[in-house]
């Protein structure tokens, strides 16, 4: 599986020209393979700020967000964009997700966010707004509902949690 960081963004470009060649190629050049991408594109957010210190992926006490009714493909790909702002002191927090309906996965460290403070700098508290857009591969056609997780090393709290799934 690719990760995408968005210190990245050169690997971004090969990317993005791949999808482009795949609407041409669904479309022969026509806008409207532009719109069908753009119409399975599915969000979800949650404000509220909340902390979580499990070691293992867990839900917060406002689940999410949740995307539901995200329709794959028969090509079994999608990006999933995440992004929060996440506080630590002394620990580290990340985001991740699980998935349900046609294809089930748990959430794994190697489609996460995360942001980590260096043992050496005992004491620092660190804010950040950050975000991870990671490529799914082998997923079964069909319904999917995509579910945001969060772990931590020490008490760490989570806001403005967005995910974005765009099937390609």
């Amino acid at each position: 599986m690719t990760r995408y960081r968005s210190d990245d963004r050169a690997d971004l470009v090969p990317m993005l020209a791949q999808l482009t060649e795949r609407v041409k190629n669904l479309e022969a050049g026509n806008r409207i393979g532009f719109t069908a991408i753009s119409i399975g594109i599915k969000s979800a957010s949650v404000s509220s700020a909340q902390i979580t210190s499990s070691p293992t992926y867990t839900d917060l006490d406002t689940v999410g967000p949740v995307v539901p009714d995200v329709n794959i493909g028969l090509s079994g790909q999608c990006l999933v964009v995440l992004s929060a702002t996440i506080h630590v002191s002394d620990s580290a927090g990340s985001m991740s997700f699980a998935i349900s309906g046609e294809t089930s996965r748990n959430p794994t460290r190697d489609l996460e966010l995360e942001l980590d403070v260096e043992p050496s700098l005992t004491g620092t508290k660190v804010v950040a707004a950050i975000s991870n857009m990671v490529s799914v591969v082998g997923l079964n056609p069909g319904k999917h509902t995509f579910t945001a997780k969060y772990a931590a090393k020490g008490s760490t709290t989570f806001q403005n949690r967005n995910m974005v799934v765009i099937p390609i």
